[in-house]
């Protein structure tokens, strides 16, 4: 059995799945094949599109993506509690990373947030009223909200069935997330445990505003900011612009 060297664990935003990750990772593994072969590379799954995988966590393998119940996180945790552990969100997957109790190594953020909705006037983010909106609309034609959304991303996924549950569920929660109390323990961590946080954001986000993420983000010591000419939800078809990005995060996490 080979030796876990670091476990990286993929989180993906709302309205789409662990296949999101597939060029990124087709992309990662072309370039460092030798730290794949070392590494556990696990996704958490919504289940939005139940023909396609149900919730809990995806485990990468050379096979594919295996499913396991999202029970099986906490017992990684403890089997590979030694090795580092580098997380990567999109969007909402940030938000997943940070309300998990994993201590992150490396986490890496991709047009993601720790906050989305402006609590208090003049916040950076958007507005309440935006996303109330959006979820009354979801509540009767989803699919068309969906529609929209992923045109707004840039990147439309094949799906053919919707777990409306999950996706209202998360798109209310959006409403209220913060976790920048959970983002600010993680850059906070002893000196012997410290963690890097890298936030990539594009001036283009329609989705995230760059100001959201410069917000939710401030550079420092160990938070690096960078800028991509991307879409939302580019990463999704294309991996181009990211896969530089993350190379040196995964050879030294």
């Amino acid at each position: 059995m080979k030796a876990i060297e670091r476990v990286v664990v993929l989180a993906h935003g709302w309205g789409y799945n662990h296949r999101f990750f597939n060029p990124l990772l087709l992309a990662l593994q072309a370039h460092t094949p030798k730290v794949f072969e070392h590494s556990l590379v696990v996704a958490l799954e919504s289940g939005y599109f139940p023909d396609q995988a149900k919730p809990g966590i995806m485990i990468h393998s050379p096979q594919g993506w295996e499913h396991h119940s999202a029970d099986t996180l906490h017992s990684l945790v403890l089997a590979h509690a030694d090795a580092p552990w580098l997380g990567i969100g999109h969007s909402l997957g940030v938000v997943r990373l940070l309300n998990t109790s994993v201590r992150w190594c490396t986490m890496v953020s991709l047009h993601g947030f720790a906050r989305l909705a402006a609590m208090q006037p003049g916040q950076p983010g958007v507005a309440p009223r935006v996303l109330a909106r959006m979820v009354s609309k979801a509540k009767t034609n989803l699919p068309q909200v969906l529609g929209d959304f992923h045109r707004a991303c840039g990147h439309t996924p094949e799906w053919t069935t919707l777990n409306a549950p999950a996706l209202l569920a998360d798109l209310q929660w959006m409403q209220e997330a913060n976790l920048e109390a959970e983002l600010g323990n993680v850059l906070n961590t002893p000196a012997k445990t410290s963690s890097q946080v890298l936030a990539v954001y594009s001036p283009h986000d329609a989705i995230v505003p760059a100001a959201l993420a410069q917000n939710c983000f401030v550079e420092g010591p160990r938070c690096t900011l960078l800028a991509v000419d991307a879409a939302h939800g580019e990463l999704g078809h294309s991996a181009a612009r990211y896969t530089d990005l993350l190379l040196p995060v995964l050879r030294n996490p």
